[in-house]
């Protein structure tokens, strides 16, 4: 007999929760921040949170199917691969966040799309782990990643701290730099 299937469109897809993280039971223990402290100014960006709720509040979304689902218990959405360093993490992105990201911006027209760095021709001397392109494969938006199980890693924890805030930042903030 067969089952109805959900239809997924790009709004119910960018809220889906994303997958559990199942930690190795062997994994990284060690910070992986570089020695580095951002030294500009840190100010807070007032409204921001607002900001983004307006914007996606106001957002008209298309109402294509980009995914199917069965009503059944979702295999995916249990996270069934286990990782054990920030490499297991960029892989577990990509694709869980890669992928629902491109699929809507694909819907949109948007012209920028989720890529590893080595997609893109640059001079840069870092590797980001993460970026957003444009179609002309010039890099809009670089980030990186870190396993969360480090409490070295954890940002709220260093909202109130300037001097932690300022360690965590320096290396997204010296990519979005050199990137210009």
């Amino acid at each position: 007999m067969s089952r109805p299937a959900l239809h997924i469109g790009p709004e119910m897809l960018i809220a889906s929760a994303p997958p559990q993280l199942p930690l190795g039971p062997y994994h990284t223990q060690h910070s992986a921040l570089h020695d580095l402290e951002f030294t500009g100014v840190l100010q807070p960006w007032q409204g921001f949170l607002s900001s983004v709720q307006t914007a996606h509040q106001n957002y008209t979304f298309r109402s294509q199917t980009l995914a199917l689902t069965l009503k059944t218990r979702d295999p995916y959405a249990q996270g069934n691969v286990e990782i054990g360093d920030e490499h297991g993490l960029l892989g577990r992105f990509h694709k869980h966040f890669g992928d629902v990201l491109n699929s809507v911006f694909t819907s949109h027209s948007t012209g920028i799309r989720s890529a590893d760095f080595k997609c893109v021709q640059s001079t840069f001397s870092g590797t980001p782990d993460v970026i957003l392109k444009d179609d002309n494969h010039h890099v809009k938006v670089a980030g990186e990643l870190k396993v969360p199980w480090i409490a070295d890693h954890w940002l709220e924890d260093k909202y109130n701290d300037v001097d932690q805030l300022r360690i965590i930042l320096a290396q997204p903030i010296k990519y979005m730099q050199g990137l210009g």
